[in-house]
């Protein structure tokens, strides 16, 4: 179930720079000067995952502690580039000390009160089921269900281009953190 992700290079907006092994994303306040490629996000700071899934089981997990603003999610493979398109997202916004938590569609507000260090992803394709963790205190955020999905999606990672301020937001795809003294993690198993 656990899913290796790395990101695509193609799809990756201008302000994104991925690490060598792209397991990796930093925004950048300037674009970079990249090759055009239809795939290429031009509209958000985003970068889809290589892999792509159109059914089965699939997590994982998501290092957001060095970003204020974030999105994780999955992308539908027919969605515009060129726009906000059709995804399932889970937003995260830190404020100085306010941690601000939104899922969409349709757009709702989630309550946390603390700042999210490893978030979780969880899909599963048949049941049209995406869920959100908090990994480190092992609870579930929030579950999107009875969703229609049609054709391939992928996982989706966003940062917030800041207006004119200095920002070097990051993310990671982190290898899955399944086991502690107390037992061991199952996503499937917390799903509500």
């Amino acid at each position: 179930m656990f899913r290796p992700i790395t990101l695509d290079p193609k799809t990756a907006h201008p302000c994104l720079v991925l690490s060598e092994d792209l397991r990796s994303v930093r925004l950048r306040n300037v674009q970079q000067d990249v090759p055009s490629h239809p795939e290429r996000f031009d509209f958000s700071a985003t970068v889809l995952g290589v892999e792509s899934f159109t059914s089965g089981w699939h997590y994982w997990e998501v290092d957001v502690e060095k970003a204020t603003r974030w999105q994780l999610g999955v992308h539908g493979s027919s969605a515009s580039r060129s726009a906000s398109g059709d995804k399932v997202l889970f937003t995260g916004s830190i404020m100085g000390t306010d941690y601000t938590f939104w899922a969409f569609p349709p757009l709702k507000r989630v309550s946390w009160r603390e700042q999210m260090c490893r978030v979780g992803v969880f899909l599963d394709y048949e049941y049209g089921q995406i869920s959100f963790y908090d990994v480190t205190k092992r609870s579930l955020i929030y579950n999107f269900s009875d969703l229609a999905f049609q054709g391939a999606l992928s996982p989706v990672f966003s940062l917030c281009i800041s207006n004119g301020g200095m920002n070097s937001d990051s993310l990671s795809i982190c290898l899955p953190h399944v086991s502690s003294c107390n037992g061991t993690f199952s996503p499937q198993s917390s799903l509500v």
